[in-house]
Formats: structure tokens, C-alpha cells, sequence
């Protein structure tokens, strides 16, 4: 089973710069996605996260996620029933 990572940053991060995140994001295996949140920092990002574009992102990646996850559960049930 594949780990599918979503990677969330704020550009305006002055802790950890985004070039950092960028780094793990392309080190990482698929499947994978990275946001970055113009205008969010270190500490609040919730000031930018919330708002309907990067949650429409965030709806799809999950939804995409669960339909993968139900794919294979499914996947694995039919193939056990063929044993």
C-alpha cells in the first residue's frame, strides 16, 4: 500500500522557508500534492488556510484519497474471493 502525502505550506513562513517544503515534496513518492498558501506564516496559517481555494483543494485530495483507498479494499476482497 503507497502512502499518499499532502503537503501544506505558507509561503510567507519565515521559520521554515518554502524552498524546505519544496525539497520533501519532490524527495517524497507519489502519490503525492503540495498547497502553498500565499500570505500564510509559521504560525498562522489558519488566517489564509480557510479560505474556499485552498479547501476545495483539500476536499479533492481527500475525496481522491478515500476513492483510491476504496478501489483497493475492494480490489483486495474480489481478488481473495477468486483464492
Amino acid at each position: 500500500m503507497t502512502k499518499t502525502t499532502l503537503f501544506i505550506h505558507g509561503i510567507a513562513d519565515s521559520l521554515v522557508p518554502v524552498s524546505m517544503a519544496q525539497a520533501l515534496y519532490n524527495a517524497a513518492p507519489p502519490p503525492k500534492q503540495l498547497l502553498l498558501i500565499p500570505n500564510a506564516g509559521h504560525n498562522h496559517i489558519e488566517a489564509e488556510f480557510d479560505k474556499p481555494e485552498n479547501l476545495k483543494v483539500i476536499r479533492e485530495f481527500t475525496k481522491r484519497v478515500m476513492e483510491d483507498r476504496y478501489l483497493l479494499i475492494h480490489q483486495r476482497k474480489h481478488a481473495k474471493q477468486l483464492d
